[in-house]
């Protein structure tokens, strides 16, 4: 049996605590709210802490599990990699994964940017990328790809990037305010990223035919 003043493992855990391990809280009230942690609350920040310290762009892959999802469900996993981020200078690095290819599947209804071509959704824990594919035709041999980013920050978007292709072929073009882009490149294929204000999102080979 529980002794009873042991506390809930997953349950001291609140937004200002967070806020604490962030830095965000003026010197008097953090002092306030450190003096009052107890020992399992106190061990939750120091894990936050050290994730932002020590663990760069891989904090939140390197982070405890059950730390992780405390933080999703508290909505504040983009500030700890924000604090991330401003600890390191880097930026986050994910792998996006495939969630829709009309080429298996039926097209999209309410698809971004039209319903024409080849169509591919891709998703990651920043966001997600939607891209249409057309051509090539007897005008241009090139495959147009017509980009849209749904980002979970608005801020994400500033100075926001598409490139693909390598140091034969490559193609890039800036991401605007409302996470449109376009861009042009030889079937092939081809690596490309959509690189964020903080993140980078790797979306891997690219099969343009």
């Amino acid at each position: 049996m529980a002794e009873r003043n042991q506390p809930d493992k997953d349950g001291p855990l609140r937004d200002e605590h967070v806020a604490l391990a962030l830095g965000e809280l003026d010197a008097q009230t953090a002092a306030r709210l450190d003096a009052s942690l107890d020992a399992a609350t106190r061990t939750a920040i120091g894990q936050i802490r050290a994730t932002v310290a020590a663990m760069g762009d891989r904090a939140l892959e390197a982070a405890p599990a059950s730390l992780v999802r405390r933080l999703e469900a508290m909505g504040r996993v983009s500030a700890v990699g924000e604090a991330v981020a401003q600890v390191t200078g880097a930026l986050r690095r994910l792998v996006a994964r495939v969630v829709f290819d009309s080429r298996v599947s039926p097209a999209l209804a309410g698809f971004r940017g039209g319903a024409d071509g080849r169509q591919l959704v891709f998703s990651s824990e920043a966001g997600d990328v939607h891209l249409r594919l057309s051509g090539p035709d007897e005008r241009d041999p090139r495959v147009t790809i017509r980009g849209s980013v749904e980002t979970t920050e608005a801020s994400e978007l500033q100075g926001a990037i598409a490139r693909i292709g390598g140091a034969e072929d490559r193609a890039e073009a800036n991401i605007d305010e409302d996470g449109m882009f376009v861009l042009r490149i030889a079937p092939g294929s081809h690596p490309m990223i959509v690189r964020l204000a903080r993140t980078e999102i790797d979306l891997g080979l690219l099969d343009v035919a």
